[in-house]
């Protein structure tokens, strides 16, 4: 197999630059081994997306409180459609 013109240049000449490609390529294989580990990490990335699910949770008293005191409508309406579908179930459920 022969070597072109341009994979001649990219070759390192002395050991120093070598040496200096080794480490270099050492550095893209931890980082990528890294990456691929925690792409496949399920542990993390089930805690990473309860860590979310959380932080929306906590969130939750706040937008309802802005969304009470901009119109309230459609959380009374909401509400009153709760209460009246357990009312329904309970009335049904009687029979």
């Amino acid at each position: 197999m022969t070597t072109t013109q341009s994979e001649q240049s990219t070759a390192p000449e002395t050991t120093e630059e070598l040496l200096a490609d080794i480490e270099q390529t050492r550095a893209d294989l931890a980082q990528t081994a890294q990456a691929l580990n925690d792409k496949f990490d399920m542990k993390q990335r089930a805690r990473s997306v309860a860590g979310s699910v959380q932080e929306q949770v906590r969130q939750v008293p706040a937008r309802a409180s802005a969304q009470w005191d901009s119109d309230p409508v459609p959380i009374v309406a909401a509400g009153a459609t709760f209460v009246s579908a357990l009312l329904v179930m309970a009335w049904s459920g009687r029979r």
